[in-house]
């Protein structure tokens, strides 16, 4: 076992707990959210749009058709998750009676909690997006500016994807097959998986450059590095058990040898 890996996430583990309680609400610029801060379910300031193509000269790529979407123009900032059930809640208030997947925000976002695609979310974000963590799922995310992750970013599934046009910020990058950034400007790592994470198709990033998958060299043996929480003979590496250790103040790596 090499302790240059233990050594980061234990340097990464400290730095998370050394931020400030409300650091999350900062975001990308270090500032605390401004005007049009909604709570979860306000529908202020939102409209519906029958047709995103007005959007796409912001630089978006839009597809879906005709599908309706949830448009905010302005700075956005969400008190709470941002999940399928929030959408429908702000669509309804609307009177919108169509399902709606995707939000677009001319502004900046930020989401003071976590945003979980569990919808299929489609995304777009002109600004800068920040929140406590990122679940990426089956949707098509698009965020022109940076991105900020407190705690990290997991990405599922070869049916989504995550595009960034600025840097990412993020402690730990998740991926299991799907296409969205590899690399952060803060210190991180980065875990690959492959056919829902199986034990023995989980990586460890040591270092890019590798001409072949995703650009990466792995350490040998990655579950040796990992607590026995977020592993199980069955299921493998447990991506959101991980990120359960991360958000509740714990280290998922084991401590560094001394």
């Amino acid at each position: 076992m090499e302790n240059e890996l233990l050594e980061k996430a234990f340097r990464i583990h400290q730095r998370l707990c050394n931020l400030e309680k409300d650091e999350s609400a900062k975001g990308a610029g270090g500032k605390p959210p401004q005007a049009n801060s909604n709570v979860a379910g306000h529908a202020a300031g939102f409209m519906v749009a029958e047709d995103g193509s007005s959007y796409e000269e912001l630089g978006f790529l839009i597809d879906r058709g005709a599908s309706p979407r949830l448009v905010h123009l302005g700075d956005l900032t969400v008190q709470g998750d941002i999940t399928g059930k929030w959408l429908a809640k702000i669509s309804r208030s609307l009177g919108c009676k169509k399902p709606v997947h995707d939000l677009i925000v001319v502004g900046n976002l930020k989401v003071l909690g976590d945003l979980i695609d569990d919808v299929g979310l489609g995304l777009s974000v002109s600004g800068d997006v920040a929140c406590n963590f990122l679940d990426s799922g089956r949707g098509h995310k698009e965020v022109l500016g940076n991105l900020t992750s407190i705690f990290g970013i997991l990405g599922r599934g070869n049916d989504g994807m995550l595009k960034v046009g600025g840097v990412v910020n993020a402690p730990y990058i998740v991926v299991d097959d799907q296409q969205m950034p590899r690399t952060a400007q803060c210190e991180y790592i980065y875990i690959e998986g492959a056919e829902g994470f199986e034990a023995e198709s989980v990586g460890i990033g040591r270092s890019t450059g590798a001409k072949h998958g995703w650009g990466w060299h792995y350490y040998d043996d990655p579950q040796s590095y990992l607590k026995p929480e977020v592993l199980s003979e069955e299921d493998g590496f447990d991506p959101y058990g991980f990120f359960d250790l991360v958000k509740s103040g714990l280290n998922p790596f084991l401590p560094p040898s001394r």
